[in-house]
């Protein structure tokens, strides 16, 4: 009987014992895009003294956070990425006595330091363009905004935006969008005039 038990101990340990696959837990993963086409329309603005082309799939809200303010220029606005929850926040200053070139541009350098603080990279580009000039900044990494620009002619007009996502930063879930959303502040900084 003993021997009979012991048959069927192994057996059993045999037949149990044949190839099977070992589970793995899957990977974490973010949703899939659908990224639009890219389509431009041209930007123009009663308030603003300025065009340039914006994608059809972002529409521009009036910045309402500065309304009482009575130093801010009405050319104050988001250019907002709803299927992306995220905006181009963007600011037209006229050049004066109290908001000067230097000011002005000493300003946007405070702001870029403060977003550098928290990326791994930023990236510089100078703008030349005809009748203006400016910077623009790319981010890598957590940082707060993953990009910014400025653009002046240093006389009159200065024209900075920043691109900001209204959601937690994880640079593996955020650096496609922004990748796709710098196309477009690309075409903006091209086809931008005043």
């Amino acid at each position: 009987m003993r021997n009979k038990s012991y048959l069927i101990i192994c057996i059993i340990l045999f037949v149990a014992c044949k190839d099977q696959e070992v589970l793995v837990p899957k990977p974490r993963a973010y949703p899939k895009i659908e990224y639009p086409e890219k389509k431009y329309e041209q930007f123009s603005w009663l308030d603003c003294e300025l065009t340039f082309q914006k994608p059809v799939y972002a529409k521009i809200v009036k910045d309402s956070s500065n309304q009482l303010k009575e130093d801010i220029h009405p050319c104050w606005f988001d250019i907002y990425f709803d299927k992306f929850n995220g905006s181009i926040h963007c600011s037209y200053i006229p050049i004066t006595e109290d908001n000067n070139f230097e000011k002005l541009v000493k300003e946007s350098f405070r702001v870029v330091d403060q977003v550098n603080k928290r990326s791994n990279y930023v990236e510089e580009t100078v703008i030349s363009k005809e009748n203006m000039g400016g910077i623009y900044f790319t981010f890598e990494g957590p940082a707060a905004s993953q990009a910014q620009f400025f653009l002046t002619d240093s006389t009159d007009h200065f024209f900075k935006a920043s691109l900001y996502f209204y959601s937690k930063v994880r640079p593996d879930s955020i650096a496609p969008i922004a990748a796709f959303i710098k196309k477009d502040i690309e075409k903006m900084i091209e086809t931008f005039n005043w």
